[in-house]
């Protein structure tokens, strides 16, 4: 089961516009990235203007599995959590 979140977050140690971060921030707790599992370009709806984005499926300490996305600005959010 998932959960989509798709808010924004704060990431540590992402060097350069392909680079998975080292930690993330959410719910004021920082979560340590352990593995990248993925990684794939999304296009979005180009159509309605938007941009594109990488999409980061990783494992944080404690086996938890997210989705994280960085847009071209460089901004990320946390997509997808799955329980």
């Amino acid at each position: 089961m998932t959960r989509l979140v798709d808010k924004p977050i704060d990431v540590r140690g992402a060097q350069g516009p392909f680079a998975a971060p080292v930690s993330f921030r959410w719910q004021n707790r920082w979560h340590a990235v352990q593995a990248v599992l993925d990684v794939w370009p999304d296009t979005g709806s180009w159509w309605d203007g938007e941009e594109e984005s990488l999409f980061f499926r990783i494992t944080a300490a404690g086996g938890k599995l997210f989705e994280l996305v960085r847009d071209r600005s460089g901004r990320w959010r946390l997509y997808r959590i799955y329980d």
